[in-house]
């Protein structure tokens, strides 16, 4: 049976390292049942992004700059629990009266541009190996979650041969033929997403001494994708490349395997999802519990939080404190961004339930209720009311108005090509090349604190010898 339009998968592949991973929360799934998705400005530039992606991909001669100011308008079908997007010209043309309106987001010049980088480094990729595209294809996903009719939208897929070494009787010598899927897919979020999960880092063997490689696995939410493709090609393939492209980091990951490496996380992710149906179990964790609708009314969530994260706290008396051994800092550094989404999550949860008159009640008896908060910053009502009586009253206009300079950011936008239509002349940017390579002169950027990840993380580790005195051992230090 055909989903309706908007119909969402109970295991969609976006979540898929939150059910399905290593760790995954399989409870999560039917935790979730009764609270409704709400999307987030961020969410709703995703949307948009892909749209436009999908439809320069699809359309060359699309120009890019037509979609600035354009609004994307997301609805909702109470009726039918159905929701989706569309561009506002369109929805307008096919409204439903019972549809509402719950969102809308409108294209600015850096949606256009980051988009543009996603778009030039498909087309790169399609030239280079002489791939058939396939953009925005709906792909089964049944065969892994279990759930009849059950899809998943792939961003871009590219199909192709490449010749690699090996004999080949047709050619006589040694040539030989593979045939390839590429999954690319997009991300405009500014955390930094890899298309593949370290499962052992690099080390060395205390036994050997030798160097032991890493050990990774192709991101489940990828994975999905290509096994969908795959299935739904009918095409036997012998390798397989998942690309995340990452454009407001400049970013670009990889994985790249064969399809038998693939099916090893597939096989996974089926078993995740038949424990999701069988024996749901909780897993919270950071990562687990971040995007879970069911986060801050979770019995497990909330045990993890108190009874492990915050265990000790409470045992504070006259003596002195025991100082904390160098693994439970680690631990508990770990537990950091669970316990910050736990507080928000009870925070917000509390704040509805209030709004909502429902009572608030603690253990002892005490309720919560909601006062006056504090007064935010006055505003003007009409911004060209108050020029017009500036001018009417003869109030000194410079008493009126402020000025500052833009940002180096804002600067480097006045000093970017302008782009033109096709056959058009370009246009010349606001601030000319040599006079912003002078202003660069004279700007420095605030150094931040390092950030503080696993050893897994790709990206180098900071020298922290630098600069400071040899420091002497002190064995009774009280630091661990």
């Amino acid at each position: 049976m055909d989903k309706p339009s908007g119909y969402h998968a109970r295991k969609p592949p976006s979540s898929a390292p939150r059910w399905g991973g290593r760790e995954g929360c399989t409870a999560s799934i039917n935790a979730q049942d009764g609270y409704p998705r709400s999307g987030n400005g961020a969410s709703r530039t995703g949307t948009c992004g892909h749209q436009m992606c999908a439809e320069m991909l699809l359309h060359p001669d699309t120009d890019p700059q037509s979609y600035l100011g354009m609004e994307m308008v997301f609805w909702v079908h109470p009726e039918s629990d159905c929701s989706g997007e569309d561009w506002r010209w369109r929805f307008s043309i096919m409204a439903d009266p019972c549809v509402e309106i719950i969102a809308t987001h409108t294209v600015d010049q850096e949606l256009i541009d980051l988009c543009m980088v996603h778009v030039e480094y498909v087309r790169e990729r399609v030239a280079l190996t002489g791939a058939t595209m396939y953009v925005e294809n709906s792909v089964p996903i049944d065969h892994i979650t279990g759930e009849v009719g059950a899809t998943g939208s792939c961003d871009v897929a590219l199909v192709y041969v490449k010749e690699t070494a090996g004999f080949n009787i047709k050619y006589g010598g040694y040539r030989a033929e593979k045939r390839v899927i590429e999954i690319i897919d997009l991300k405009l979020g500014r955390m930094p997403v890899l298309a593949y999960d370290v499962v052992t880092p690099v080390h060395t063997d205390i036994i050997t001494g030798a160097v032991v490689p890493e050990v990774v696995e192709p991101y489940e939410q990828l994975a999905m994708y290509a096994s969908g493709m795959i299935r739904k090609l009918g095409i036997g393939f012998e390798d397989v490349i998942l690309t995340i492209s990452q454009p407001p980091l400049k970013s670009v990951s990889q994985w790249s395997g064969t399809v038998a490496q693939l099916q090893d996380t597939i096989d996974r992710l089926s078993h995740r999802a038949t424990e999701c149906d069988l024996n749901p179990t909780f897993r919270p964790s950071a990562s687990n519990c971040h995007f879970c609708r069911a986060s801050g009314n979770c019995a497990a969530q909330t045990e993890v939080v108190i009874g492990q994260a915050l265990v000790g706290f409470d045992d504070v008396g006259p003596v002195a404190p025991a100082p904390v051994h160098e693994r439970r800092l680690g631990d508990l550094f770990a537990a950091l961004p669970m316990v910050q989404d736990w507080c928000s999550a009870v925070m917000d949860r509390t704040r509805a339930a209030l709004t909502a008159g429902e009572a608030v009640v603690r253990s002892d008896g005490l309720s919560y209720k909601l006062v006056k908060g504090k007064a935010g910053a006055r505003k003007w009502v009409d911004e060209g009311k108050v020029v017009q009586a500036i001018a009417e009253n003869g109030i000194p206009v410079w008493l009126m108005y402020e000025s500052k300079l833009v940002s180096p950011t804002t600067a480097e936008k006045f000093a970017a090509p302008k782009k033109a239509k096709e056959g058009e002349r370009p246009l010349s940017p606001a601030i000319a090349p040599d006079h912003w390579t002078k202003l660069q002169e004279l700007i420095i950027q605030v150094e931040v604190q390092p950030t503080i990840v696993l050893e897994t993380d790709p990206r180098p580790s900071l020298s922290m010898t630098a600069g400071f005195d040899d420091v002497p051992d002190q064995p009774n230090s009280d630091l661990f």
